[in-house]
C-alpha cells in the first residue's frame, strides 16, 4: 500500500524456480532456500519450532537495522513499511512515535495524528505526546487545532515541578510568534526549568529555551547571553537550534552579518549532514518532527536576513 506502507500483495509461488544457498560459519548453520520454501540446518536447533524462532528472530533484527538506516536518511514510507513489522510483533509506545515521524514526512496528516493518539494511550501523563500532536496540527495549517493543544499544555503544566515539562511547554509556546499572550508564561516555566536543571545537557537545552523565550520577548542581549552561555556547556560548538536563534537575535540587533552566517551554518548542517555521521546534525535531525521544528525556525531566521545576504 503506497499510502501506509502495508503489505498489499504477498507473492507465494514464482513462474521459475529460484533456488539460493548461503553458510553463516559464525552460527555454524546452513540455509536453502527454494522460491518461499526455507530449510535451516543447525545442529544446535533440533526441533521446527526452534529454527522458526531464529528465522524469526533474524526477520525482527533484520526490519529494525533497516528502519534505523531508513530513519537516518529520511526514507520515510521506507522506514513506515519497516516499522510496521515491528509493530506488528510488538506495540512498544517508541514504534508509534517513529511511525508518526514517518507518516508526518510523507504528510499522511489524519495515519500521524492516530498514531500519535495512539502514544498518548501508551504513555499517560507524558507531555512528549501532547506537544507532538500541537506540532502536528501546526506542520498541517490547522492554527485553531495547534491553539487548542496549547491550551491543554498549559492547563496540564503551568505548574508543574518537572522541570522537562516545563522546558517542553516554554518551547511549544515560544516556537512561533503566535502566542504573544504568554509571554510572561514562557518566561517564568523557562526560568524555573534552567534554576532546576542538573546536568550541563540539560542545562543547556533549557538556556537555547531561554534564549528563545527572551527573543520573543524583545529582550535581545538577555537572549543573546542565554544561548553563548548554551553554546559554552556543549564544548563551545553549539548546536542547530542555538545557531538558529543566534542568526535571529544578530538580525533583531542589526548585525546581519553575523545573522548570516549562523544561518548558513544551521542550514548547512541541517541539509547536508544528517546521514554521514556528523554528531551533531545526527542528533537534531534525526526525526521529522525535530526537523520540523529546525525548519520552521530557520524559515523565520531567513525572513529576519535581507535576500541578497540569504
Amino acid at each position: 500500500d503506497s499510502v501506509t506502507g502495508e503489505e498489499e500483495l504477498h507473492l507465494i509461488e514464482r513462474d521459475e524456480i529460484a533456488r539460493s544457498l548461503a553458510f553463516n560459519p559464525q552460527r555454524n548453520e546452513l540455509v536453502l532456500s527454494v522460491n518461499s520454501h526455507l530449510w535451516l540446518h543447525n545442529n544446535k536447533l533440533s526441533t521446527i519450532q526452534e529454527k522458526w524462532q531464529r528465522h524469526s528472530d533474524d526477520v525482527l533484527v533484520w526490519h529494525e537495522q533497516q528502519a534505523d538506516w531508513a530513519e537516518k536518511q529520511h526514507r520515510y514510507f521506507k522506514l513506515a513499511y519497516h516499522l510496521n513489522s515491528l509493530i506488528n510483533q510488538d506495540s512498544p509506545s517508541g514504534l508509534y512515535l517513529r511511525r508518526a515521524n514517518a507518516f508526518a514526512g510523507l504528510e499522511q496528516w489524519e495515519l500521524a495524528k492516530k498514531d500519535l493518539s495512539r502514544y498518548q494511550e501508551l504513555t499517560p501523563g507524558s507531555a512528549d505526546s501532547r506537544f507532538y500532536l500541537a506540532l502536528l496540527c501546526l506542520a498541517y495549517g490547522d492554527l485553531t487545532a495547534f491553539h487548542s493543544e496549547c491550551e491543554a499544555m498549559i492547563s496540564q503544566y503551568a505548574s508543574s515541578e518537572t522541570p522537562d515539562h516545563a522546558n517542553a511547554l516554554a518551547w511549544l509556546l515560544a516556537l512561533t510568534p503566535e502566542r504573544p499572550n504568554d509571554l510572561q508564561l514562557m518566561i517564568d516555566r523557562i526560568e524555573f526549568a534552567c534554576e532546576r536543571a542538573k546536568e550541563s545537557s540539560d542545562k543547556s537545552l533549557a538556556l537555547n529555551t531561554l534564549g528563545l523565550t527572551y527573543y520573543r520577548n524583545q529582550r535581545y542581549q538577555e537572549a543573546l547571553r542565554a544561548i553563548q552561555e548554551s553554546v559554552r556547556l556543549q564544548d563551545g560548538m553549539g548546536s542547530e537550534p542555538d545557531w538558529i536563534v543566534l542568526s535571529m537575535i544578530y538580525s533583531k540587533l542589526g548585525n546581519k552579518k553575523e545573522a548570516k552566517n549562523w544561518y548558513a551554518q544551521a542550514y548547512q548542517s541541517l541539509n547536508s549532514a544528517v546521514g554521514l555521521g556528523n554528531p551533531v546534525s545526527k542528533k537534531h535531525s534525526r526525526n521529522w518532527i525535530s526537523r520540523f521544528q529546525l525548519v520552521l525556525l530557520l524559515t523565520e531566521a531567513q525572513q529576519l536576513i535581507k535576500p541578497e545576504d540569504s
